[in-house]
């Protein structure tokens, strides 16, 4: 049987490969903003905090956002999709 991971290793890799060359006179598309419920925005502030505190994800300088969303789990607990 497989054994259960306490701890994910992390992996040291140069994160200047996946820099974005931005174009200066270029201007960000904007997008439409979703708000979070305050249930969901605790859950979100947790999650990055926990993953940028392991350093699973960094902070971006990147102007875009992502956005996301969350379904409800059998026991009421909120699932970041």
């Amino acid at each position: 049987m497989g054994q259960i991971i306490d701890e994910v290793p992390v992996i040291e890799i140069d994160r200047s490969y996946y820099a974005i060359e931005l174009v200066s006179e270029a201007d960000p598309k904007l997008s439409k903003v979703y708000l979070l419920l305050p249930t969901e925005q605790l859950e979100l502030n947790n999650f990055l905090a926990e993953n940028l505190h392991t350093g699973r994800i960094y902070l971006s300088k990147f102007l875009m956002t992502i956005p996301v969303f969350f379904i409800k789990k059998k026991d009421s607990s909120l699932q970041l999709v």
